[in-house]
């Protein structure tokens, strides 16, 4: 279902598995966002985290590394 923008419109129940290093790596390699922002990675992150959960989807951040202790929650 598309919205008056043109966007997805997702119902409250979808989620999303996000891969952040391709996000990363978009900003870093573009040269608008590298003019435009002191901290290109972080803009685009924090305004597509804030649009998509702003619009009820859930996200899941996937990164590549080392598996990492689990913290609490």
């Amino acid at each position: 279902v598309n919205n008056n923008r043109g966007h997805q419109d997702f119902n409250s129940t979808a989620t999303l598995a996000v891969d952040l290093s391709i996000w990363i790596c978009e900003s870093l390699t573009s040269q608008a966002m590298k003019e435009n922002h002191t901290s290109p990675a972080l803009h685009l992150v924090m305004t597509r985290t804030v649009k998509l959960l702003s619009s009820g989807v859930k996200l899941i951040f996937v990164i590549e590394g080392k598996r990492r202790v689990r913290m609490g929650r």
